[in-house]
């Protein structure tokens, strides 16, 4: 039997500010939680497992489940998107974003977000 370590982070510990800005975090939250609320807590984690690849996990008995195994896919898939140069989208989108840039003066970078 292998027996996993417990990591144990307080509050205080975790700074949501290493993910978002010190403005934001409230609003993230709340978004989080409503997006939460309305699809049901174990739909939406599900939908969010099947939508990263990470479905197979999702009904998997928890004596079976090795974490390292879904930290694995999830690094191999940011590795092969981090390598595109470019991504594609709608053209409705992309002179939505166009003109919400030129508005607001971000940079490309920004605007690519």
């Amino acid at each position: 039997m292998i027996r996993r370590k417990k990591i144990k982070i307080s509050e205080q510990e975790f700074d949501k500010t290493e993910f978002a800005e010190k403005e934001l975090v409230d609003i993230l939250i709340l978004w989080m939680l409503r997006i939460i609320k309305l699809n049901g807590n174990k739909e939406f984690l599900d939908e969010v497992a099947y939508f990263l690849d990470l479905g197979i996990f999702v009904d998997m008995d928890a004596k079976d489940f090795q974490r390292r195994e879904p930290l694995s896919i999830l690094k191999k898939n940011l590795l092969k998107l981090e390598k595109r140069k470019r991504f594609t989208s709608s053209k409705i989108l992309t002179a939505n974003i166009k003109k919400i840039s030129k508005l607001m003066h971000l940079n490309g970078y920004e605007e690519q977000i």
